[in-house]
């Protein structure tokens, strides 16, 4: 039973990111989510680093619970199934973008412009509330926190804690998400994580 529904999560993120294509390319309009605020915020390309550092972050973390800690890797699989299945819903009845927000890299100069020029290029300003990047680096920082086995690992706790905190300001800084984006994703996390782990 526990195998099924290892499979089954890992199944559901194939068919989360085939509908998720599918939204971005059929998006005809949208509800912008960026405030006034938001435009004090500034461009730093440096934080393209932390940005990208969130595939792996993710990545091995799921790999890691999912060979490790059966228990784990469901709870952590579920919180972010759920996020990740009501960001789909948001964003099929309510198209949702960033309007004249993004600052494009025309001409990069250095390393962190030209990693965030290639990223532009390939991470759309739409279908961004909640932010699944936020999301999700809650998710896998949360189930790093809840897991026995770094019960007393304190560095490796703070180390993921501060990273978490890293990726979070990342979308902010590279202009890939809102204010709006960042706290929606943090009231669903607090709301997923004492369905899930209260």
């Amino acid at each position: 039973m526990i195998k099924q529904k290892k499979i089954f999560y890992l199944g559901f993120f194939i068919v989360w990111f085939l509908y998720f294509q599918y939204l971005e390319k059929n998006v005809s309009f949208f509800i912008p989510t960026n405030l006034s605020i938001d435009d004090r915020i500034p461009f730093l390309p440096v934080f393209i680093i932390p940005y990208l550092i969130w595939f792996v972050y993710v990545g091995i973390t799921y790999l890691y619970f999912y060979k490790k800690d059966n228990d784990t890797f469901i709870k952590m699989a579920k919180f972010i199934s759920i996020g990740m299945t009501i960001f789909l819903i948001i964003c099929t009845f309510f198209p949702n973008g960033l309007d004249n927000f993004r600052i494009p890299i025309k001409d990069p100069s250095n390393l962190f412009e030209t990693l965030t020029y290639y990223m532009q290029l390939h991470d759309t300003s739409t279908n961004v509330f909640p932010s699944m990047h936020v999301y999700n680096s809650l998710g896998v920082t949360i189930a790093i926190c809840h897991y026995q086995g770094f019960k007393h690992k304190k560095m490796i706790r703070l180390f993921c804690i501060i990273l978490c905190i890293l990726i979070c300001l990342s979308t902010l800084f590279l202009k890939q998400h809102s204010l709006l984006d960042v706290f929606a994703s943090g009231i669903l996390a607090i709301s997923i994580y004492y369905l899930i782990y209260k």
